[in-house]
């Protein structure tokens, strides 16, 4: 019961069901608890049926999301009753699945697909997957995620191996965050595995201290100080995303409003703009509208003359005809101030499927990334080595590659996808 309620306030499930967009997610999540409840059943009672319904719920788990593609990492330890073997044996099924679920993936989106990653070498994913697994105690449940130490503790005295499994598992579970960019509150929803470990750690552990009031006693207290972390935690996810949502529909009501035939829109997710302009004129051909969307003011320099009436901010104010303009000018002058450093040195490589961009990045610096094309340019940063599916570039007209460091940024280092 301790352990559910702990997986009830988790930060990762009112992430999802606030965000309708990441609410596939919590519906992965369920299916992988589907899986693991087929399996027990199928190592307790050998029938078929147990084993077809896990490999179908974890084919719509990973369609739901890919991250929950490590489930048949740890069939072996699901089914520890097996012989060892047949552990092994039974994750064929499962194998069979993933394989299917790419081989879709890749025809549906002319390649395996993903978003921007760290740098692939070895140093650099070993010491980013050390940082993620160091911040997502605090990203889930707060300063006070320390108290953790008390049911694992427990665990690790009382049954040895049970807790061996579990660390098995929850590191498994993190493993995919070590090549995603950036840590904390924009991972949760890729914390599911987490919070049920985290779960799964106190149940196994209260069960371990009946009889013994005293540690009963201290790893019920450590659950209600997590769980308060979480509420916490999952009272500013829910403030965030309510404020998210309003921004963009202030930012999507100041873009639509008459007045203005030629609109830029400063503001993070700048394709669900384009996106909805393009709707937009289909369901309303005889308005035209001139929309562009970009998510940093880095990119203002390849817009700029295309002179807009209207400029909407990340914040949904609306700035009109000469403030408009007066207020372009005075941004691209504050650009041109902090343009301080020298190009990046970037060169591409063509692949088979994708295009690889290798920069040389010093310490303390980061590489910005922008996908620029006629409507729209999306910023963000990304490591040193940075792929870029290659059936993408029909939709992208370049790629601009920044240095960025103490509020200085360097011109761009441009590539052209379709001159590789």
């Amino acid at each position: 019961m301790v352990g559910a309620l702990l997986v009830a306030v988790a930060l990762p499930m009112v992430f999802g069901v606030g965000w309708i967009t990441r609410r596939h997610y919590l519906m992965g999540f369920l299916l992988a608890l589907v899986v693991i409840r087929a399996l027990q059943m199928y190592g307790e009672e050998h029938r078929n049926r147990w084993l077809m319904l896990g490999v179908v719920a974890y084919f719509l788990a990973v369609l739901s999301k890919e991250a929950y593609a490590f489930i048949p990492a740890v069939i072996p330890l699901i089914v520890w009753r097996e012989p060892l073997i047949r552990r092994f044996i039974l994750i064929l099924p499962f194998a069979v699945a993933l394989g299917i679920y790419f081989a879709w993936r890749a025809v549906m989106l002319g390649g395996l697909g993903g978003y921007p990653t760290v740098s692939l070498n070895p140093e650099d994913l070993l010491a980013h997957g050390w940082e993620q697994l160091m911040l997502a105690p605090s990203a889930l449940f707060g300063y006070m995620a320390w108290v953790l130490l008390i049911p694992l503790a427990t665990l690790l005295v009382a049954n040895f191996r049970v807790a061996v499994v579990l660390l098995f598992i929850g590191l498994a579970s993190l493993a995919p965050l070590m090549l995603f960019p950036g840590s904390g509150f924009e991972h949760a929803n890729k914390l599911f595995g987490v919070a049920a470990i985290v779960g799964a750690f106190f149940a196994f552990s209260l069960q371990a201290a009946l009889g013994r009031p005293w540690l009963t006693g201290m790893v019920l207290v450590a659950a209600g100080v997590l769980a308060t972390g979480s509420v916490e935690r999952s009272l500013d996810a829910s403030a965030r995303v309510q404020a998210s949502g309003q921004e963009f529909a202030g930012r999507y009501d100041a873009a639509y409003a008459p007045g203005a035939d030629s609109v830029l829109v400063i503001g993070s997710l700048p394709y669900y703009f384009t996106s909805m302009n393009a709707l937009h004129r289909m369901l309303q051909s005889g308005q035209h509208r001139h929309l562009v969307a970009i998510s940093d003011e880095l990119a203002l320099p390849d817009f700029v003359e295309l002179g807009f009436d209207r400029v909407v901010l990340p914040d949904g104010a609306s700035l009109e005809g000469a403030v408009a303009q007066k207020f372009l000018s005075e941004r691209l002058s504050a650009l041109e101030e902090v343009r301080q450093l020298s190009r990046p040195s970037v060169v591409a490589s063509r692949r088979e499927r994708s295009i690889e961009f290798l920069s040389t990045v010093e310490p303390g610096e980061q590489i910005i990334r922008c996908l620029v094309r006629a409507d729209f340019a999306n910023c963000a940063p990304v490591g040193s080595r940075y792929v870029f599916p290659y059936p993408a570039r029909e939709f992208i007209l370049w790629l601009d590659f920044y240095r960025q460091t103490d509020g200085l940024v360097s011109p761009p280092s441009r590539v052209v996808p379709e001159s590789l």
